[in-house]
């Protein structure tokens, strides 16, 4: 039976790896949510499903979670594989959609008024990041701490501080737009080029100051999104050429970056907490760390805890929670204390500081069993609306770089709680935008 498990992940990562080349082949373009989406499940589920029916020493778990047999991980992957085809089919299906009003007019911008929002907003940033290193008590004490103690909330932050941090997620996503705005500008382009690599260099400045590979990460794929956005636009002759280069080379920054931050964050945790400190240790750390798995682990734990008594499904409870997400709680009063893949994981008796990822398919499968997998169909509608959506001129495409793109990750691993945590401030950052533009009729 392993055999035949270990052939038929195989055969799974091999359909999703012809359809990947395939859209690539075709297209050159891989900065969209069906190829972001399938490609992480390339990283974060099949392959690490083979390593672990193959290599049964490989095949270990935190001490928390329930111990998954080769039968565990195939249901796992199986659920896996059917979802990712309806999302497939939703996505691809409303890529057809034609929005109303298409190629009727287009927006210009002010680049002065955007050059205000962008000063602004990094003016919000620094006064932010002044206050957080005044009550960490210094740059080294904040990196320390923030590396050592991100995942485990150990650090109660004063209220003012809390509240800030949620406008700067806002300010930062509002720099990288502004930033993208003024960049795409044929002004700027012709008259100031080297005003675009300061953008670039303020953008990924902007991005490291968080201290995480997945804002480094997301800005990478939005910069990808908005020039693919841009050679689309010129309609240049040699477009597909110029999308799969401008492809590889982000793919390879990104890639590079990531393992690079990330061993060098574990390596600097080592040197100030532990008294490991090696420099190819921590390389290899990093790399054995990003196949583990975590969304394999993650949907293969809940099909077999939530497939064993249908009693224990949550029927759409953490989906309609997580839309009731921004209303306060001044009007919501019995707002639960958490929600959305909090009350999966807490169920199954991990411990809430774990961070675990669900997957979409782990979520719907906790709600409604393997008749949940259709609704794949629904989160793949909305990134493809989304995706079509980006065409239709430069504020669309731009929002959709550095706000939907960044939702794609986070929804790939967090579901309905990661999705509707990255898009709360996309209605006020598009009216904000919307302020700053015009229109002007063909």
């Amino acid at each position: 039976m392993e055999t035949i498990y270990t052939i038929s992940t195989v055969i799974f990562l091999v359909v999703v790896l012809l359809s990947l080349y395939i859209y690539y082949s075709k297209s050159g373009n891989i900065f969209n949510p069906w190829f972001i989406i399938s490609s992480l499940s390339i990283l974060d589920v099949y392959i690490p499903a083979v390593i672990r029916l193959v290599n049964k020493e490989l095949n270990v778990y935190a001490s928390w979670m329930s111990h998954l047999d080769e039968t565990d991980i195939i249901y796992g992957v199986i659920v896996y594989f059917i979802g990712w085809v309806f999302f497939s089919l939703g996505y691809f299906l409303s890529k057809k959609m034609k929005f109303g009003g298409e190629g009727k007019y287009e927006r210009y911008i002010s680049i002065k008024r955007t050059r205000n929002l962008l000063i602004f907003s990094l003016s919000f940033l620094l006064l932010y990041f002044y206050l957080t290193l005044s009550f960490f008590g210094g740059v080294s004490n904040y990196i320390l701490i923030s590396l050592s103690e991100r995942f485990n909330n150990t650090v109660e932050l004063p209220y003012y501080l809390s509240m800030l941090g949620q406008v700067k997620i806002m300010a930062m996503s509002i720099v990288f737009i502004s930033s993208s705005l003024i960049f795409s500008s044929d002004l700027i382009k012709k008259r100031y080029p080297r005003l675009r690599f300061t953008l670039i260099f303020i953008c990924l400045a902007v991005a490291f100051t968080t201290l995480f590979r997945g804002t480094i990460l997301n800005f990478l794929l939005g910069f990808g999104a908005l020039t693919a956005y841009i050679i689309n636009k010129n309609n240049i002759g040699t477009g597909k050429r110029d999308l799969k280069n401008l492809s590889r080379k982000v793919v390879l920054i990104a890639v590079g970056l990531f393992i690079v931050v990330g061993a060098s964050r574990t390596l600097y945790i080592a040197r100030n907490v532990s008294e490991i400190n090696n420099v190819s240790f921590s390389f290899v750390n990093e790399i054995n760390k990003n196949l583990t798995g975590s969304s394999l682990l993650g949907v293969s734990s809940i099909v077999k805890y939530y497939g064993e008594d249908s009693d224990r499904l949550f029927m759409g409870k953490t989906i309609t929670d997580m839309l009731l997400m921004p209303v306060p709680r001044s009007i919501y009063p019995s707002k639960p204390e958490w929600y959305g893949i909090d009350d999966i994981t807490r169920k199954m008796g991990w411990p809430e500081t774990t961070q675990s990822a669900t997957s979409i398919q782990g979520e719907l499968f906790a709600n409604f069993s393997y008749p949940g997998l259709v609704l794949m169909i629904l989160f793949g509608c909305i990134f493809g609306i989304f995706s079509k959506w980006s065409e239709k001129n430069i504020i669309n495409a731009s929002l959709y770089s550095f706000v939907v793109i960044p939702a794609t990750l986070t929804t790939f691993w967090m579901s309905t709680t990661g999705l509707i945590n990255a898009l709360k401030f996309l209605p006020f950052i598009y009216l904000l935008l919307f302020a700053f533009s015009s229109k002007r009729l063909d």
